[in-house]
Protein backbone atom coordinates (compact mmCIF):
# COMPACT_ATOMS: atom_id res chain seq x y z
CA UNK A 1 0.00 0.00 0.00
CA UNK A 2 1.36 3.48 -0.76
CA UNK A 3 3.07 5.50 2.12
CA UNK A 4 -0.50 7.48 3.08
CA UNK A 5 -2.28 5.03 3.27
CA UNK A 6 0.16 2.53 6.00
CA UNK A 7 0.62 5.89 8.16
CA UNK A 8 -3.01 6.16 8.44
CA UNK A 9 -3.27 2.66 9.50
CA UNK A 10 -0.99 3.15 12.76
CA UNK A 11 -1.53 0.83 15.78
CA UNK A 12 -2.56 0.81 18.55
CA UNK A 13 -2.25 -1.76 20.68
CA UNK A 14 -3.11 -4.71 17.96
CA UNK A 15 -6.19 -2.58 16.55
CA UNK A 16 -5.75 -0.02 13.61
CA UNK A 17 -6.57 3.06 13.51
CA UNK A 18 -8.48 3.86 9.84
CA UNK A 19 -7.80 7.37 8.34
CA UNK A 20 -10.39 9.94 9.89
CA UNK A 21 -10.96 7.49 12.69
CA UNK A 22 -10.76 8.14 16.83
CA UNK A 23 -10.61 5.12 19.37
CA UNK A 24 -12.12 4.77 22.78
CA UNK A 25 -10.83 3.22 26.12
CA UNK A 26 -12.04 0.08 24.96
CA UNK A 27 -10.82 0.25 21.49
CA UNK A 28 -14.22 1.18 19.43
CA UNK A 29 -14.05 3.73 16.39
CA UNK A 30 -15.69 6.50 16.37
CA UNK A 31 -16.43 8.33 13.27
CA UNK A 32 -18.71 11.39 12.78
CA UNK A 33 -17.58 12.82 9.39
CA UNK A 34 -15.95 12.10 6.45
CA UNK A 35 -14.90 13.49 2.86
CA UNK A 36 -16.62 12.56 -0.28
CA UNK A 37 -14.53 9.84 -1.92
CA UNK A 38 -13.60 10.20 -5.53
CA UNK A 39 -15.28 6.90 -6.15
CA UNK A 40 -18.40 8.92 -5.10
CA UNK A 41 -17.94 11.95 -7.35
CA UNK A 42 -17.09 10.04 -10.45
CA UNK A 43 -20.06 8.44 -10.85
CA UNK A 44 -22.09 9.20 -14.44
CA UNK A 45 -25.37 10.21 -14.83
CA UNK A 46 -27.75 7.65 -16.15
CA UNK A 47 -28.58 8.43 -19.72
CA UNK A 48 -31.89 9.61 -20.23
CA UNK A 49 -34.53 6.63 -21.30
CA UNK A 50 -36.68 6.77 -24.63
CA UNK A 51 -39.70 9.41 -24.76
CA UNK A 52 -42.88 8.60 -25.45
CA UNK A 53 -44.38 4.59 -25.65
CA UNK A 54 -43.45 4.25 -28.97
CA UNK A 55 -39.97 5.24 -28.68
CA UNK A 56 -40.08 2.94 -24.95
CA UNK A 57 -41.55 -0.10 -27.94
CA UNK A 58 -39.34 0.41 -30.06
CA UNK A 59 -36.12 0.22 -27.94
CA UNK A 60 -37.69 -2.47 -25.95
CA UNK A 61 -38.18 -5.10 -28.98
CA UNK A 62 -34.98 -3.43 -30.99
CA UNK A 63 -37.39 -2.80 -33.74
CA UNK A 64 -37.44 1.16 -35.53
CA UNK A 65 -40.19 3.69 -33.83
CA UNK A 66 -42.07 3.66 -37.11
CA UNK A 67 -42.67 -0.13 -36.54
CA UNK A 68 -43.77 0.17 -33.12
CA UNK A 69 -46.21 2.71 -34.27
CA UNK A 70 -47.40 0.54 -36.67
CA UNK A 71 -47.78 -2.14 -34.06
CA UNK A 72 -49.50 0.16 -31.80
CA UNK A 73 -51.94 0.88 -34.53
CA UNK A 74 -52.59 -2.60 -35.28
CA UNK A 75 -53.24 -3.50 -31.20
CA UNK A 76 -55.58 -0.67 -30.68
CA UNK A 77 -57.32 -1.89 -33.97
CA UNK A 78 -57.61 -5.72 -33.16
CA UNK A 79 -58.07 -5.18 -29.74
CA UNK A 80 -62.12 -4.80 -29.28
CA UNK A 81 -61.96 -8.60 -30.80
CA UNK A 82 -59.48 -9.34 -28.83
CA UNK A 83 -61.81 -8.69 -25.77
CA UNK A 84 -64.81 -10.22 -27.51
CA UNK A 85 -63.05 -13.12 -28.21
CA UNK A 86 -61.72 -13.86 -24.12
CA UNK A 87 -65.38 -13.45 -23.10
CA UNK A 88 -66.64 -16.20 -25.68
CA UNK A 89 -63.63 -18.59 -24.75
CA UNK A 90 -64.19 -18.44 -21.83
CA UNK A 91 -67.78 -18.93 -21.35
CA UNK A 92 -67.42 -21.77 -24.43
CA UNK A 93 -64.16 -23.03 -23.77
CA UNK A 94 -64.09 -23.84 -19.96
CA UNK A 95 -61.83 -26.05 -18.32
CA UNK A 96 -59.98 -26.00 -22.34
CA UNK A 97 -59.27 -22.33 -22.43
CA UNK A 98 -56.81 -21.00 -19.66
CA UNK A 99 -55.24 -17.33 -20.72
CA UNK A 100 -53.66 -15.19 -23.00
CA UNK A 101 -51.19 -12.82 -23.96
CA UNK A 102 -49.58 -10.43 -26.13
CA UNK A 103 -46.27 -11.92 -27.48
CA UNK A 104 -43.94 -9.18 -29.74
CA UNK A 105 -41.17 -11.57 -31.58
CA UNK A 106 -41.03 -12.09 -34.38
CA UNK A 107 -43.78 -10.25 -35.34
CA UNK A 108 -46.57 -9.59 -32.39
CA UNK A 109 -49.78 -11.30 -32.26
CA UNK A 110 -52.83 -12.21 -29.62
CA UNK A 111 -51.82 -16.04 -28.35
CA UNK A 112 -54.68 -17.72 -26.86
CA UNK A 113 -53.96 -21.04 -24.83
CA UNK A 114 -55.85 -24.05 -24.63
CA UNK A 115 -55.27 -27.38 -23.01
CA UNK A 116 -56.48 -29.68 -25.48
CA UNK A 117 -56.44 -29.35 -29.44
CA UNK A 118 -55.42 -25.34 -29.55
CA UNK A 119 -55.14 -24.67 -33.13
CA UNK A 120 -58.13 -26.60 -33.99
CA UNK A 121 -60.41 -24.74 -31.42
CA UNK A 122 -58.91 -21.06 -31.96
CA UNK A 123 -59.66 -21.89 -35.67
CA UNK A 124 -63.37 -22.21 -34.65
CA UNK A 125 -63.92 -18.67 -33.37
CA UNK A 126 -61.13 -16.75 -35.27
CA UNK A 127 -59.03 -16.94 -38.30
CA UNK A 128 -56.38 -14.02 -38.95
CA UNK A 129 -52.59 -13.88 -38.65
CA UNK A 130 -52.16 -11.62 -35.23
CA UNK A 131 -53.94 -14.38 -33.59
CA UNK A 132 -52.50 -17.76 -32.55
CA UNK A 133 -52.84 -20.94 -30.37
CA UNK A 134 -50.69 -21.99 -27.66
CA UNK A 135 -50.81 -24.98 -25.57
CA UNK A 136 -50.82 -25.16 -21.83
CA UNK A 137 -50.29 -27.57 -19.68
CA UNK A 138 -52.70 -26.54 -16.62
CA UNK A 139 -55.14 -24.09 -16.07
CA UNK A 140 -54.74 -21.35 -13.51
CA UNK A 141 -57.10 -23.38 -10.53
CA UNK A 142 -54.56 -26.66 -11.26
CA UNK A 143 -51.32 -24.16 -11.36
CA UNK A 144 -52.07 -22.75 -8.06
CA UNK A 145 -52.52 -26.10 -6.55
CA UNK A 146 -49.62 -27.45 -7.56
CA UNK A 147 -47.72 -24.77 -6.48
CA UNK A 148 -49.53 -24.21 -3.30
CA UNK A 149 -47.58 -26.96 -0.85
CA UNK A 150 -44.27 -25.03 -1.98
CA UNK A 151 -45.28 -21.74 -1.43
CA UNK A 152 -46.34 -22.65 2.16
CA UNK A 153 -42.88 -24.68 2.99
CA UNK A 154 -41.05 -21.46 1.57
CA UNK A 155 -42.64 -19.33 3.41
CA UNK A 156 -42.69 -20.79 6.62
CA UNK A 157 -38.95 -21.50 6.35
CA UNK A 158 -38.62 -17.77 5.57
CA UNK A 159 -36.82 -18.31 2.30
CA UNK A 160 -39.03 -16.78 -0.41
CA UNK A 161 -39.54 -12.96 -1.24
CA UNK A 162 -42.52 -13.73 -3.49
CA UNK A 163 -43.57 -15.48 -6.36
CA UNK A 164 -45.74 -15.48 -9.48
CA UNK A 165 -47.42 -17.77 -11.70
CA UNK A 166 -48.60 -18.13 -15.62
CA UNK A 167 -51.39 -20.29 -16.43
CA UNK A 168 -50.47 -19.37 -20.25
CA UNK A 169 -46.54 -20.43 -19.62
CA UNK A 170 -47.70 -23.00 -17.02
CA UNK A 171 -44.94 -21.96 -14.43
CA UNK A 172 -44.44 -20.28 -11.55
CA UNK A 173 -41.24 -18.71 -10.47
CA UNK A 174 -40.39 -18.37 -6.61
CA UNK A 175 -37.88 -15.29 -5.85
CA UNK A 176 -36.14 -16.79 -3.26
CA UNK A 177 -33.82 -15.05 -0.54
CA UNK A 178 -31.08 -17.74 -0.28
CA UNK A 179 -28.61 -19.11 -2.21
CA UNK A 180 -28.58 -21.97 -4.38
CA UNK A 181 -26.81 -23.85 -2.07
CA UNK A 182 -28.17 -22.33 1.01
CA UNK A 183 -31.43 -23.65 0.09
CA UNK A 184 -29.94 -27.24 -1.26
CA UNK A 185 -28.75 -27.13 2.44
CA UNK A 186 -32.32 -26.54 4.23
CA UNK A 187 -33.90 -28.80 1.67
CA UNK A 188 -32.19 -31.54 2.39
CA UNK A 189 -32.53 -31.01 6.30
CA UNK A 190 -36.52 -30.54 5.94
CA UNK A 191 -36.49 -33.74 3.63
CA UNK A 192 -37.68 -32.02 0.39
CA UNK A 193 -38.02 -33.38 -2.23
CA UNK A 194 -37.39 -32.55 -6.21
CA UNK A 195 -39.63 -29.18 -6.93
CA UNK A 196 -41.88 -29.80 -9.59
CA UNK A 197 -41.19 -28.88 -13.40
CA UNK A 198 -42.96 -25.97 -13.57
CA UNK A 199 -41.78 -24.60 -10.45
CA UNK A 200 -39.02 -22.31 -11.17
CA UNK A 201 -36.77 -21.02 -8.29
CA UNK A 202 -34.41 -17.86 -8.73
CA UNK A 203 -31.90 -17.71 -6.45
CA UNK A 204 -30.00 -15.16 -4.51
CA UNK A 205 -26.61 -14.72 -6.31
CA UNK A 206 -23.24 -15.33 -4.05
CA UNK A 207 -21.24 -12.95 -2.37
CA UNK A 208 -18.12 -11.87 -3.11
CA UNK A 209 -17.38 -9.79 0.37
CA UNK A 210 -17.92 -10.75 3.97
CA UNK A 211 -20.69 -8.56 5.95
CA UNK A 212 -17.60 -7.60 8.35
CA UNK A 213 -14.10 -7.06 7.12
CA UNK A 214 -11.44 -8.83 9.35
CA UNK A 215 -9.93 -5.52 9.45
CA UNK A 216 -12.10 -2.94 11.02
CA UNK A 217 -13.85 -5.91 12.83
CA UNK A 218 -12.17 -5.06 15.90
CA UNK A 219 -13.37 -1.85 15.71
CA UNK A 220 -17.16 -2.36 15.81
CA UNK A 221 -19.46 -3.11 18.65
CA UNK A 222 -21.46 -4.80 16.34
CA UNK A 223 -22.37 -4.54 12.51
CA UNK A 224 -26.66 -5.80 12.00
CA UNK A 225 -27.36 -6.81 8.91
CA UNK A 226 -30.17 -9.30 7.17
CA UNK A 227 -29.65 -13.24 7.14
CA UNK A 228 -31.43 -13.41 4.22
CA UNK A 229 -30.89 -11.30 0.57
CA UNK A 230 -33.05 -8.85 -0.98
CA UNK A 231 -35.76 -9.54 -3.19
CA UNK A 232 -37.72 -6.52 -3.58
CA UNK A 233 -37.02 -3.30 -3.07
CA UNK A 234 -39.12 -0.62 -1.63
CA UNK A 235 -38.22 2.86 -3.46
CA UNK A 236 -39.29 5.62 -1.15
CA UNK A 237 -35.92 7.44 -0.88
CA UNK A 238 -34.11 7.80 2.80
CA UNK A 239 -30.85 10.01 3.49
CA UNK A 240 -28.96 10.56 6.07
CA UNK A 241 -25.71 10.61 7.40
CA UNK A 242 -24.36 7.11 8.81
CA UNK A 243 -21.97 7.50 11.75
CA UNK A 244 -20.13 5.16 13.75
CA UNK A 245 -19.92 6.01 17.39
CA UNK A 246 -17.86 4.23 19.95
CA UNK A 247 -18.35 1.04 17.58
CA UNK A 248 -22.11 1.50 16.93
CA UNK A 249 -23.39 2.47 13.37
CA UNK A 250 -25.84 4.86 13.62
CA UNK A 251 -27.99 7.22 11.45
CA UNK A 252 -26.84 11.18 12.54
CA UNK A 253 -30.54 13.49 13.18
CA UNK A 254 -31.25 16.65 14.12
CA UNK A 255 -32.33 15.60 17.55
CA UNK A 256 -29.63 14.01 18.41
CA UNK A 257 -31.04 10.61 19.44
CA UNK A 258 -29.05 9.19 16.96
CA UNK A 259 -31.22 5.87 16.20
CA UNK A 260 -29.04 2.81 15.43
CA UNK A 261 -28.33 1.52 11.77
CA UNK A 262 -28.85 -1.97 10.10
CA UNK A 263 -28.65 -2.75 6.66
CA UNK A 264 -29.49 -5.15 3.98
CA UNK A 265 -27.30 -8.48 3.59
CA UNK A 266 -25.89 -6.87 0.40
CA UNK A 267 -24.18 -4.60 2.13
CA UNK A 268 -21.06 -5.21 4.85
CA UNK A 269 -18.13 -3.00 6.05
CA UNK A 270 -14.16 -2.70 5.64
CA UNK A 271 -11.80 -0.57 4.23
CA UNK A 272 -11.87 1.46 1.06
CA UNK A 273 -8.21 2.45 -1.03
CA UNK A 274 -7.72 6.10 1.27
CA UNK A 275 -7.50 3.87 4.59
CA UNK A 276 -11.34 5.09 5.29
CA UNK A 277 -14.30 2.65 7.39
CA UNK A 278 -16.33 2.51 4.03
CA UNK A 279 -19.68 0.27 3.44
CA UNK A 280 -18.96 -2.24 0.75
CA UNK A 281 -20.96 -3.75 -1.76
CA UNK A 282 -20.56 -7.14 -0.53
CA UNK A 283 -22.00 -8.65 -4.12
CA UNK A 284 -18.98 -6.43 -5.86
CA UNK A 285 -16.54 -5.88 -3.51
CA UNK A 286 -16.76 -2.35 -4.37
CA UNK A 287 -17.01 0.45 -1.71
CA UNK A 288 -20.66 2.37 -1.82
CA UNK A 289 -19.15 4.95 0.46
CA UNK A 290 -17.25 6.46 3.69
CA UNK A 291 -19.41 6.01 7.15
CA UNK A 292 -19.56 9.37 8.30
CA UNK A 293 -20.79 10.58 4.48
CA UNK A 294 -24.31 11.42 3.80
CA UNK A 295 -25.82 8.48 1.85
CA UNK A 296 -29.38 7.76 -0.13
CA UNK A 297 -31.06 3.94 0.34
CA UNK A 298 -34.28 2.48 -0.62
CA UNK A 299 -37.28 2.85 1.76
CA UNK A 300 -38.86 1.95 4.04
CA UNK A 301 -37.11 -1.23 5.04
CA UNK A 302 -38.00 -4.03 8.27
CA UNK A 303 -36.43 -3.35 11.52
CA UNK A 304 -39.03 -4.90 13.61
CA UNK A 305 -38.09 -5.29 17.15
CA UNK A 306 -38.26 -9.12 17.21
CA UNK A 307 -36.14 -9.49 14.17
CA UNK A 308 -33.02 -11.97 15.39
CA UNK A 309 -30.82 -9.13 13.85
CA UNK A 310 -32.45 -6.36 15.90
CA UNK A 311 -32.11 -8.15 19.16
CA UNK A 312 -28.61 -9.09 18.61
CA UNK A 313 -28.00 -5.43 17.52
CA UNK A 314 -29.54 -4.17 21.20
CA UNK A 315 -27.50 -6.64 22.71
CA UNK A 316 -24.25 -5.13 21.45
CA UNK A 317 -24.98 -1.75 21.33
CA UNK A 318 -27.88 -0.59 23.56
CA UNK A 319 -31.90 -0.16 23.49
CA UNK A 320 -33.27 2.37 20.84
CA UNK A 321 -34.91 2.62 17.73
CA UNK A 322 -32.84 1.02 15.14
CA UNK A 323 -33.22 2.23 10.87
CA UNK A 324 -32.81 -0.39 8.84
CA UNK A 325 -31.10 1.87 5.85
CA UNK A 326 -31.16 -1.23 3.35
CA UNK A 327 -28.09 -1.18 0.66
CA UNK A 328 -27.11 2.67 1.24
CA UNK A 329 -24.77 4.40 -1.03
CA UNK A 330 -22.72 7.55 -0.72
CA UNK A 331 -25.54 10.65 -1.58
CA UNK A 332 -22.96 12.01 -4.03
CA UNK A 333 -22.75 9.20 -5.87
CA UNK A 334 -26.55 8.67 -5.77
CA UNK A 335 -26.77 12.08 -7.00
CA UNK A 336 -24.52 12.03 -9.61
CA UNK A 337 -25.87 8.82 -11.06
CA UNK A 338 -29.59 10.51 -11.25
CA UNK A 339 -28.60 13.91 -12.64
CA UNK A 340 -29.18 14.78 -15.80
CA UNK A 341 -26.19 16.83 -17.03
Amino acid sequence: MGWLLAAALLTAGEAMVPTGATLGPRGYATILSAPVPGYAKAVKPIAPGPQGEAAWYAENQKISVAEARKRQDEQNALRPRFEKLLHTLRAKEAGNFTDARVVHQPDWAFVLFFKRKPDATLAKYIRHPHFKAGLAPYTQVELDALIKPWADRFTKANIVGGYGSDATYGTAEFNMSVTEEEYREIAAKEGWGPVPPPIKLGFAPKLEAPAVDPRVAPLLRHFASERRATVFQLEALGTGRIVLRDGCLRLATRDGKEPLAMFHKETGIGLDNGGYIALIDRRTGKPAGRVGEEFAWGAPNNSGESMPEVIALHAQCGPGPVINVGNPESRAAFEGRYSRR
